[in-house]
């Protein structure tokens, strides 16, 4: 499958993604975040080295992290 990733650069936090696939941050209320192992990852994606074990999951909500 061919993802068309669209990013934009926060600093601190690094590159955070801004649209997948034409689903664009802002879109009915929804935006992308991901999570590692189930928390919300307040660095952004450009930030995080990803360990053998994680499991990165992307969702594109209107919900919260909490």
């Amino acid at each position: 499958t061919n993802l068309r990733i669209e990013t934009e650069n926060f600093p601190p936090i690094g590159k955070i993604i801004v649209s997948i696939s034409g689903f664009k941050n802002g879109t009915d209320g929804k935006y992308w975040q991901y999570w590692i192992n189930g928390e919300y990852a307040e660095i952004g994606a450009s930030a995080y080295t990803p360990k053998p074990d994680d499991k990165i999951e992307w969702r594109f909500t209107k919900e919260k992290p909490q």
